[in-house]
């Protein structure tokens, strides 16, 4: 008997139908199930009504129509910030939101823990159950097909009846009494093949009506590991809906912060440089194209290493939401986001800290972090330059 099961969450036609499917239930509460419901109800053992089975749950897209990241750089322009200013903004952004993103993520393995655990007490349940939705799928697919053909014979011998009727009446009018008998013999013949094609189409119509109660036995699966881990479906929703949600604003981080950085990069003169805020010389009369180009790279690779955070997370996401049977909205903001491609960005996980290190070492270890920054950076701009060439038709 599965475990741990608040009995109160299913309604009398659950409880039966889990019953009839290999769940163990106590006998009182199947007994009190049964009472509850009419004889009718018993035979059909299907979830009618307000069952909780039946709501459908979708992660919706609650991400704002405007792009914060956007909106935040509009505005700091509008009131005269350079880009080196805003810059650091974004970069600082990308390191709070990176933050968030592993923490996230640390809560949702810990969710995909949870639910191995819970995996491991329905296993059998669970496999059983897919696949009977597998065969009852299949088998319901195929009757509708047969029905389909079968509805086209009933249709082609109405047809082949009417023809016959008009003949038989003609001959009968003409004295050729053989000729409209023989008639009326094909039409008789012809009513009785209808009579029993609409009999097997009622019989497959019963074998389609199987594919819902199949259906039905899955979200109920679902409903005994929800009890397992202590969660309502709504629980889940919310839970995924606010994770997602999360990254998608993070991405917009992520994508604003690498196309400001690639514009640092992109800086041609020490003019432009002094413009945009990067100072050189005695009393920062001159531009500093290199530092220019250091800070884009960095907050290239900033973002870059934030946008495969936001992929990690709502590929995580997508995942949950399937082992609980809901859908996701076809929107933008939310579905596209699983769909994004970054560089690799890992050897910035595996860098060191200078100031961790000893003074001699120092120089060596910033060295080669400006080369990881550096390589992640070019790569990604070679990527956003491909993606920007027209594709040979």
């Amino acid at each position: 008997m599965v475990q741990g099961l608040n009995w109160n969450n299913y309604s009398p036609n659950q409880i039966i139908e889990m019953k009839n499917n290999g769940i163990e239930v106590p006998d009182e509460v199947y007994e009190k199930a049964e009472a509850a419901l009419s004889e009718q109800d018993a035979q059909e053992v299907t979830s009618q009504g307000d069952d909780a089975a039946e709501v459908s749950y979708t992660i919706a897209d609650d991400a704002a129509e405007v792009n914060e990241a956007e909106q935040e750089v509009a505005a700091a322009e509008e009131y005269g910030a350079n880009l080196k200013d805003i810059l650091g903004t974004l970069i600082g952004k990308c390191f709070i939101k990176d933050a968030e993103m592993a923490k996230l993520t640390e809560q949702l393995d810990e969710y995909t823990l949870q639910m191995e655990d819970v995996m491991s007490q329905t296993s059998e349940l669970t496999e059983e159950t897919e696949a009977e939705l597998e065969t009852v799928k299949a088998e319901a697919e195929d009757a509708a097909a047969k029905i389909e053909e079968k509805q086209a014979e009933v249709e082609e011998k109405t047809d082949e009846i009417e023809n016959l009727q008009v003949e038989a009446e003609a001959k009968s009018v003409e004295g050729d009494v053989d000729a409209a008998d023989a008639a009326d013999a094909k039409i008789e013949d012809l009513e009785q093949d209808i009579e029993d094609l609409n009999a097997e189409i009622s019989t497959l119509g019963d074998d389609v009506d199987v594919k819902a109660q199949a259906e039905e036995m899955v979200k109920l699966a679902a409903n005994v590991k929800l009890q397992l881990l202590g969660k309502t479906m709504d629980d889940v929703k919310n839970d995924l809906e606010g994770a997602l949600n999360d990254a998608t604003n993070a991405n917009e981080y992520a994508d604003v912060t690498i196309e400001k950085g690639i514009e640092a990069t992109e800086i041609s003169s020490r003019r432009e440089a002094r413009k945009a805020g990067f100072k050189d010389g005695f009393f920062g009369f001159f531009g500093s194209k290199k530092d220019a180009h250091r800070m884009g790279e960095f907050a290239i690779a900033r973002g870059e290493h934030l946008g495969n955070s936001t992929v990690g997370v709502g590929n995580k996401v997508k995942q949950l939401g399937s082992q609980y049977s809901m859908s996701f909205a076809e929107t933008t903001n939310l579905m596209n986001l699983t769909s994004k491609e970054y560089v690799d960005t890992s050897k910035m996980d595996e860098m060191q800290n200078p100031n961790e290190v000893g003074f001699f070492k120092r120089h060596k270890v910033i060295k080669q972090n400006r080369q990881t920054i550096s390589d992640i950076a070019n790569e990604a701009k070679a990527k956003k330059a491909s993606e920007a060439e027209p594709k040979a038709e």
